[in-house]
């Protein structure tokens, strides 16, 4: 786990907007507040829910390769959502 967090520490705007785009980079700051019941599994996923036209569940889990997995049941049909 003491790795995830230094990854975590290390991640910067820059690292997301390169990953997402600038526009959903910013949609998804509009959401920071909805985020719900956000916790660290065992494999160190983070899950939480999120209140947007409904609640919905959105996971990212860190890979040892420093890549990264997601998932997210939002209605967004463009891939990476906010």
């Amino acid at each position: 786990m003491k790795t995830l967090e230094k990854r975590l520490r290390k991640l910067t705007m820059n690292d997301l907007n390169s990953w997402a785009g600038k526009t959903i980079v910013g949609r998804g700051k509009e959401y920071v507040g909805r985020v719900q019941h956000l916790s660290r599994l065992e494999d160190g996923t983070l899950a939480a829910w999120v209140r947007g036209t409904f609640v919905y569940s959105t996971s990212v889990r860190l890979d040892d390769a420093e890549g990264h997995e997601w998932s997210c049941t939002c209605p967004y049909p463009g891939g990476v959502c906010k």
